[in-house]
C-alpha cells in the first residue's frame, strides 16, 4: 500500500464503529434473454404473470420484449443483494410460460435476423409510449443484435454516517456543503474505477466467443477464430460484451465526457442531451407513417445512452430528468456496469465475486484522487478493449493512466500491484464485517493473476471445446442446469418477500399500469416536449 493508502486504512482500522459499512447499500441489475428450449430468442410477450414491465419495481424489460432485467432493491451487504437476486429468478424461472428459461449468458441466444428482436412494449400511456421510442432509437442508431447483449450492473453506497467521518479523516475543504463533497467523492472513486476497470474483464469475464448469428452476416474480427463454422471466439479474449464488437457507438465523432469535476461532467451531458446531431436527423425523428422512430435527433436521446463502465446516479423523483436530479441532489450511488453473466452460476453471478467488487468500490476511496485527462480516458477505452480481446495472452500489455501516463505495463505486474494494494482494504472491510470473506475473494482473484486458465473465459472456452460444437450448444446446456437448479425450491427473499408476495406485486404493478393508460394525460407530442422542458429548469441553467 502507499503511504497514503496505508495511513487511511489503519485510521478506519481503529474505528469500532464500523462506520464503513453500517449503512452501506448494494443492489444489482441483471439482464437476461427469455429463450425456447431450443434455444431461439422468445417472440412471446413479456408475461403477465411476471407483472407490468413499466411499473414493476423488481422486474421488468431491458431494450427487448424478450430481454428480461431483474432489480434488486438497496440491500444492506452483497449477501442481501445476492439472496435478493436469487429469489426473485425463483420466482421468474418457475413461472415462465411454454417451457421458456433465461439464457445464461451474456452474448446472445440464436437470433434469426435483427426482425426476430422485438423492441420492448410498455403500453399506451406517455411513460409506456417514451420507453418504446427510446429504444426504437437504440435499433435504429445502433442495431438491434447490440442490444439484446446482457450483463450485470453493481449498484453501491457508502453509509451516510460514513461521510462526516471521513471529512474528518482527510481534513477536506470545508468550504464545500456537504452534498458537493459527497458528490466530490464519488467521481473520486468513478475516476480510479475507469483507470482500473479493465481488472472487471479480466478477473470475471465470461464471454470469449459468439454465436455467427450476433454477426448478421458482418464479418469477424482479424483475430477471431472459428470453432465448428458457426462460432466465433477470441483465443485469449475474456469478455467480448466489453470489446469492440459489444457496447459501442456506431458514429466517427467520439463521445467525451469529463470526469475531474461534477459541473463539467453534468455540463457534458447537457450538450450530449440536447446538441442536434447531423447523421442522426438525417435519419428522421419519424418514419414514413409519421411515427415516432427516435425521441429526438441529438447526440443522446436521453442520459441512459452514454455507454459507460461506471455511472454516477441520483435517484430521479416522479418524471424528472437523471442529470437534473443529479444537479439538485448530488451523487447517491455509483453504478458499475462491466459484469458479464457466468453461465456457470445459476444467477450470473457468485457470492465471493460481489465481495471483489465491494472492495474494489472502497479501494476506489482510499485510493490517491488522479484526474483523468481526454488522452487518459482514450487509454482506458483501449486498455478495456484489450483485455476483452485478448486479456489473458501472455505478456500482454496495458496503457498506465494518471502521474505515469502513456507507459506500458504487462497486465499481469499492474493487477498484481493492484491487488497486493487492496490486502489492507480487505482485511478492514473483513474486520468491520467480522468475517474472513474480503480476503478470500481477494485471494482467489490473486490466483487468476498467476493462472490465467482459472479466469471464467478460460473456464467457458475449455468447457465449449471439449464438451459441446458450438457456443449455442454450451450455452444451451447452461441455461437448462441453471434453469433447473432455480426450480428446486421456492423464493425466500430477505425482508419476507416470498412466492405469494412476488405474486401480489405483479397484480398491483399490472393495475397500476392500466390506471396509467386510463388517466387523462397530454398528447404525447406535448407530454414529450414538457419531458425535455426540464432541460431549462434553473438548476441547469448554469451548466448551459
Amino acid at each position: 500500500m502507499s503511504i497514503t493508502l496505508d495511513r487511511l486504512v489503519s485510521e478506519l482500522m481503529s474505528d469500532t464503529t464500523n462506520v464503513l459499512v453500517n449503512g452501506r447499500l448494494a443492489g444489482l441489475e441483471k439482464e437476461g434473454l427469455r429463450v425456447t428450449p431450443d434455444g431461439q430468442i422468445a417472440q412471446s410477450d413479456h408475461p403477465d404473470v411476471l407483472g407490468a414491465a413499466l411499473t414493476h419495481p423488481y422486474i421488468t424489460t431491458d431494450f427487448s420484449e424478450a430481454l428480461l432485467e431483474v432489480v434488486t432493491p438497496p440491500m444492506d451487504s452483497t449477501t442481501e443483494a445476492l439472496q435478493c437476486l436469487d429469489s426473485i429468478h425463483r420466482f421468474i424461472h418457475q413461472q415462465l410460460p411454454h417451457d421458456e428459461m433465461i439464457w445464461g449468458s451474456s452474448m446472445p441466444c440464436i437470433l434469426g435476423g435483427e426482425e426476430r428482436i422485438r423492441i420492448g412494449d410498455y403500453g399506451s400511456s406517455n411513460a409506456g409510449q417514451m420507453k418504446t421510442i427510446y429504444r426504437r432509437g437504440l435499433g435504429l442508431r445502433y442495431g438491434k443484435s447490440m442490444q439484446a447483449i446482457a450483463g450485470i450492473h453493481f449498484n453501491y453506497s457508502l453509509p451516510k454516517t460514513f461521510w462526516p467521518a471521513w471529512r474528518a479523516i482527510n481534513a477536506a475543504d470545508t468550504n464545500l456543503s456537504e452534498t458537493a463533497f459527497v458528490t466530490d467523492q464519488y467521481f473520486h472513486i468513478t475516476r480510479n474505477l475507469l483507470r482500473y476497470g479493465w481488472l472487471v474483464p479480466y478477473l470475471f469475464g465470461s464471454s470469449p466467443a459468439i454465436c455467427q448469428c450476433f454477426l448478421d452476416g458482418a464479418a469477424p474480427l482479424p483475430s477471431m477464430k472459428s470453432y465448428r463454422g458457426d462460432t466465433w471466439y477470441e483465443p485469449y479474449g475474456t469478455s467480448l460484451r466489453m470489446g469492440n464488437i459489444g457496447y459501442q457507438y456506431r458514429t466517427e465523432s467520439p463521445v467525451y465526457v469529463d470526469y475531474n469535476d461534477p459541473d463539467t461532467y453534468v455540463q457534458n451531458l447537457l450538450a450530449l442531451i440536447s446538441s442536434p446531431y447531423p447523421e442522426y436527423e438525417a435519419l428522421g425523428l419519424t418514419n414514413a407513417d409519421g411515427d415516432y422512430q427516435q425521441l429526438n435527433t441529438h447526440r443522446l436521446q436521453i442520459e441512459n445512452e452514454y455507454y459507460s463502465s461506471v455511472r454516477p446516479k441520483q435517484v430521479p423523483e416522479g418524471n424528472e430528468m437523471p442529470v437534473l436530479a443529479m444537479a439538485r441532489r448530488g451523487i447517491r450511488y455509483l453504478e458499475l456496469r462491466s459484469t458479464d453473466i457466468n453461465p456457470f452460476e445459476p444467477v450470473g453471478i457468485s457470492a465471493e465475486q460481489l465481495l471483489f467488487l465491494e472492495t474494489m468500490m472502497v479501494f476506489g476511496l482510499l485510493q490517491d484522487d488522479i484526474k483523468l485527462d481526454r488522452d487518459d480516458l482514450l487509454r482506458v477505452s483501449e486498455n478495456m478493449a484489450i483485455t476483452a480481446h485478448k486479456g489473458r495472452e501472455p505478456d500482454v500489455t496495458l496503457l498506465r493512466s494518471g502521474p505515469d501516463s502513456g507507459r506500458r505495463v504487462t497486465l499481469k505486474a499492474w493487477g498484481t500491484e493492484i491487488l497486493d494494494q487492496m490486502t489492507g482494504v480487505a482485511e478492514l472491510l473483513d474486520r468491520q464485517t467480522a468475517t474472513t470473506g474480503y480476503s478470500e475473494s481477494l485471494r482467489q482473484q490473486q490466483a487468476k493473476l498467476q493462472d490465467p486458465e482459472q479466469t471464467p473465459s478460460a473456464r467457458v472456452l475449455r468447457d465449449m471445446t471439449d464438451n459441446f460444437s458450438s457456443f449455442a450448444e454450451f450455452a444451451l446446456t447452461r441455461s437448462r442446469d441453471n434453469h433447473h437448479a432455480l426450480t428446486q425450491t421456492q423464493a425466500t427473499m430477505p425482508g419476507g418477500y416470498d412466492t405469494a408476495s412476488l405474486h401480489e406485486l405483479a397484480s398491483v404493478s399490472l393495475r397500476q399500469k392500466t390506471a396509467l393508460e386510463q388517466q387523462e394525460e397530454p398528447p404525447l407530442d406535448q407530454w414529450l416536449a414538457q419531458y425535455f422542458s426540464q432541460l431549462n429548469a434553473d438548476e441547469l441553467k448554469r451548466f448551459q
